[in-house]
């Protein structure tokens, strides 16, 4: 759909909005669930990707990602105990129907919402929590994170080492100072 609205939203130099539909699911990965979750991820991605090359033009693009809702999707479930499961999941203790979601997205579609691009928005009662510090302080948080990552990861090879492990591969993610862990292996 977007790439046959795109043309005629930029040749009517107007802005728009696009709201793509992914899920909790792409969000996090589950058991047995890989294409779907694969395939959300990947709206996930689609939709920044659209958002940091429309946005010039005025167009807002963002994601809706769903939880359990009450759909006939859903009626392999059950409504029974597998469903209720899936509703004690949420903050909120149930799950949602087809009209929150859809009002959520024609929400999207309005004005009020002209500064929001880009993002994968949860809809789902509070299953699945996200806060990204990092993209509003990014310094700051990167700091934070990598002090505490390197003091953690000392930590744990540490106790590997008194448990008896003789050998531990060590990958180092590109958030560590490497020379830090080192010296701190050394000292000890």
């Amino acid at each position: 759909c977007s790439k046959a609205i795109i043309p005629h939203m930029n040749t009517q130099n107007k802005g728009g909005k696009i709201v793509n539909i992914s899920s909790v699911m792409g969000k996090r990965g589950m058991p047995n669930t890989l294409a779907y979750n694969a395939a959300n991820f990947a709206v996930i991605g689609m939709t920044q990707s659209m958002a940091k090359e429309l946005g010039p033009y005025g167009i807002n693009v963002n994601a809706v990602c769903p939880g359990p809702v009450d759909t006939s999707r859903m009626d392999s479930f059950g409504r029974d105990t597998q469903w209720e499961e899936l509703a004690s999941r949420s903050a909120i203790g149930r799950n949602g129907t087809a009209e929150e979601v859809g009002n959520f997205i024609a929400y999207l579609c309005t004005e009020d919402t002209s500064w929001i691009t880009g993002q994968s928005i949860n809809i789902d009662g509070g299953t699945v929590m996200e806060h990204w510090i990092k993209n509003i302080m990014p310094k700051f948080s990167a700091n934070i994170s990598m002090l505490f990552n390197e003091e953690m990861f000392f930590h744990r090879f540490k106790k590997a080492a008194e448990n008896g492990f003789e050998a531990v591969e060590i990958q180092f993610p590109y958030t560590f100072d490497k020379s830090l862990i080192l010296e701190k292996l050394k000292e000890n």
